[in-house]
């Protein structure tokens, strides 16, 4: 029998006390629950982070999250079968080893934030055909987090009056160094005004 939290220790807000769910200290009513949390409760009464999306989420929101769904479907299909799946996460395997070896523990790589300089503000809710032109380009720091590597983006130019960053990638568990250099970067750096 799953544990709970006594009545007196339940509280409104915040992350369950223990991830697989014992301990929970929400009410017990899923309605009660803050919608920010509402899918981490235990698997039979979770509910989709999509459906909170839909549910609290304003129109701009759902326009991006359909384009990341849209771009997705053109690089994997819209349903990928499970061969593709499995393959992903095996390259996945081969990235990480391959990253962690070029990285070692004291190098930093520097990259590109996007593969195109910056774009116009909410683009993605724009255009379907440029939305989708975006997501591929914004690679450089969207691969990053799946591989589980830090990474950290700091402002080093304006072009055409709008700032250009730079990622700093560092090893795992190495967010000291890419912080201490993120830092260093932007001592260094005058500060920008982008046009308004």
């Amino acid at each position: 029998m799953p544990m709970t939290a006594p009545s007196s220790a339940r509280i409104s807000s915040g992350p369950p006390a223990d991830r697989r769910g014992r301990g929970c200290p929400w009410p017990a009513s899923r309605a009660a629950r803050p919608a920010p949390w509402r899918f981490t409760g235990t698997p039979s009464k979770r509910t989709s982070p999509l459906r909170v999306v839909d549910e609290a989420g304003d129109q701009a929101i759902r326009t991006a999250l359909r384009r990341h769904f849209d771009a997705s479907a053109v690089l994997w299909g819209e349903r990928p079968a499970l061969e593709t799946y499995i393959n992903g996460w095996a390259r996945r395997a081969t990235l990480i080893t391959r990253l962690q070896e070029l990285l070692g523990t004291h190098r930093l790589l520097l990259t590109p934030v996007c593969a195109e300089p910056s774009f116009e503000q909410d683009a993605d809710l724009g255009d379907r055909t440029r939305a989708l032109e975006l997501f591929p380009a914004m690679w450089p720091m969207t691969a990053v987090p799946v591989l589980g590597f830090p990474a950290v983006t700091v402002p080093v130019a304006l072009h055409d009056g709008v700032p250009l960053g730079a990622q700093l990638i560092g090893a795992r568990f190495t967010e000291d160094l890419v912080l201490d250099a993120a830092r260093a970067i932007e001592e260094r750096t005058p500060v920008m005004r982008p046009r308004t």
